[in-house]
């Protein structure tokens, strides 16, 4: 019995703290830890409900509205992100000081997200009810899928802005404005339907021209010059650089003005080589032709010329699409291999742009075959005189009219880069390559 009693006060005693303890905790816990609120409760209770069966997939959980990055005062973000779907911002708020990210946000795809963008953008004053309803129509025409393509910066009233183009899938381009506000934010000032043949302003008359030329439309592009200054050598060699695909416009602002008055612009058009990445431009000079109507009156095509000379050999030897005529103006140069007088394939495209150019007019011109100084005399104005033949011969495949064209051979008389005194095999080699040519001369003027 002694021992009982020895064993079980210590047990019991053992017993009564560890409840204390355990009494202790749970008082703690209700003092730091409060209970479930009702809400809480009803939203927990709501979605055990909803949960879907064992081995069902589960929803994904709806992504709350980040902060605004544009203050407390703005409109809560719209779009996917609100919605649980796509994260990205909804287009239109967070790039607000971006102009491209405007552009695009008016490109927007979805039907749904168009309409919450649009309506969007003309709440926050970014783009007007009535520019809002246009775009609507517009884009109603083609298909959803909308590309957006810089065209460049010009100025309204003392002020630059800058234009982009939106294109639909069945190739309906719309043309936006859209000038900086003082507060870092762009907003578009105006919009209209874009038209291949419109003079109607500067930017306008660039654009249109730059299409036409890197589309090798040579009619459409020469309908656009005034004046005598642009010769047709200028108009076909600037189509050739670009048949090759050898430069791309650069992405941001390809267009830039460089003045502006009352009845003349002038613009510079920002290239970049596919080849070397290296930069070049075309100077334009434009007039007023009319009330409503411009004109190109004078291409500089120097820096374009220098970067593409650069470009090293192409084919058959140095290309330079635009030479110095002996006799005055300019003329368009094709080259041939040693020894040969058959056309290389890129000189067969760039005779059928000189035909499209030529077949709209009866004016006469002239070729003339050329050879480097290795053989004899006679044999290298044989082989010039085939030289120029070839290239008669494809013209008039082209659709020239034969009674127009004028052929003759120079042989080796007329080099165009001299190779005495060559300092090496190599620079001769290239200096003969020059020389081994045809040039046509497109010199219409009266």
């Amino acid at each position: 019995m002694m021992k009982t009693r020895k064993f079980l006060i210590p047990f019991l005693l053992t017993l009564l703290i560890v409840l204390l303890l355990g009494l202790a905790g749970y008082k703690l816990s209700e003092r730091f830890v409060p209970p479930p609120s009702g809400e809480r409760m009803e939203r927990e209770r709501g979605a055990a409900a909803a949960a879907p069966p064992a081995g069902e997939p589960r929803a994904e959980r709806s992504v709350p509205a980040r902060p605004n990055p544009e203050g407390d005062g703005a409109r809560p973000q719209r779009g996917p992100a609100a919605e649980g779907g796509d994260s990205r911002p909804a287009p239109g708020r967070a790039d607000a000081k971006d102009d491209r990210k405007l552009a695009e946000a008016l490109a927007a795809g979805e039907d749904g997200e168009f309409a919450r963008t649009i309506d969007s953008l003309a709440e926050e004053g970014r783009l007007s009810r009535d520019e809002a309803e246009r775009l609507r129509k517009w884009k109603t025409k083609g298909e959803d899928s909308v590309t957006v393509t810089p065209i460049g910066v010009t100025e309204r009233g003392g002020e630059p802005v800058r234009r982009y183009k939106l294109t639909n899938g069945d190739g309906a381009s719309l043309l936006v404005e859209m000038k900086k506000k003082e507060d870092g934010t762009w907003m578009v000032t105006g919009m209209k339907e874009a038209d291949a043949s419109a003079k109607d302003d500067p930017l306008t008359l660039v654009d249109n021209f730059m299409t036409a030329v890197r589309q090798g439309d040579v009619a459409a592009a020469r309908g656009m010059i005034i004046g005598r200054e642009v010769s047709p050598a200028t108009l076909a060699g600037l189509c050739m650089l670009f048949e090759e695909d050898l430069y791309a416009l650069r992405d941001r602002d390809p267009v830039r003005s460089m003045f502006s008055g009352e009845d003349n612009a002038g613009f510079l058009v920002y290239l970049q080589s596919r080849m070397d990445g290296k930069p070049a431009h075309i100077g334009f000079e434009l007039r007023r032709t009319g009330e409503n109507e411009w004109g190109v009156a004078s291409v500089s095509l120097d820096a374009l010329l220098a970067s593409y000379e650069q470009s090293g050999r192409l084919e058959s030897g140095v290309y330079f699409p635009i030479v110095k005529n002996p006799g005055g103006g300019d003329s368009i140069a094709l080259f041939f291999a040693f020894n040969e007088s058959a056309l290389t394939p890129r000189s067969q495209r760039q005779l059928s742009i000189i035909a499209e150019l030529l077949k709209a007019t009866d004016r006469r011109l002239k070729i003339s075959g050329h050879t480097d100084d290795v053989g004899s005399e006679d044999f290298n104005y044989k082989l010039s005189l085939r030289r120029a033949a070839a290239v008669r011969d494809a013209l008039v495949r082209g659709g020239v009219d034969p009674s127009h064209i004028d052929i003759k051979g120079m042989g080796k008389t007329q080099p165009r880069r001299s190779v005495a005194g060559a300092a090496n095999e190599k620079l001769m080699e290239e200096a003969r390559g020059e020389n081994r040519r045809a040039e046509i001369y497109l010199d219409f003027s009266e």
